[in-house]
């Protein structure tokens, strides 16, 4: 996976911006639906990823602003592959540091390693400043180009 990039994995047709959620949960319902019905993961997936956070708390609040929502390849994954959404009013996770919470990019691991590269990737977006661009985008072609 050495040569994969952030656009490999985030395609087009998993982005959508301005969403509405009434809170974290709903949010990450968003994103995790656009897994399913783009044939990544199973239902079972998103509910997966709920009670994670429910259950542990927001440790997928990375930064702030933005949550990478994830959850075990067993809990349904059918391939590696990754949303992105910009919410219109951020939410709250229960992050002391990074919320309120407006970019969320969720990721469907195929193993247990293979998300290491994806969040290296998304970290290396944060580095160099183009994840602010992101959530700021009006739409989604801004979104992909400045995606790396």
């Amino acid at each position: 996976m050495s040569e994969v990039k952030l656009k490999d994995l985030l395609k087009k047709e998993n982005i959508k911006i301005h969403m509405k959620a009434d809170n974290w949960e709903g949010a990450v319902r968003i994103g995790g639906e656009i897994l399913v019905q783009n044939g990544y993961v199973e239902e079972r997936f998103v509910e997966a990823v709920v009670q994670t956070i429910k259950t542990i708390g927001p440790y997928m609040v990375i930064y702030p602003g933005l949550a990478v929502p994830h959850a075990r390849p067993e809990y349904g994954v059918k391939k590696l592959g990754m949303s992105l959404i910009t919410l219109d009013e951020p939410v709250n996770f229960g992050s002391q540091y990074n919320d309120p919470v407006k970019t969320i990019i969720c990721l469907a691991p195929i193993d247990t390693t293979s998300h290491f590269k994806a969040l290296e990737l998304v970290l290396k977006m944060i580095h160099d400043g183009s994840l602010r661009g992101i959530e700021k985008a009006e739409d989604i072609d801004e979104i992909m180009k400045r995606i790396h």
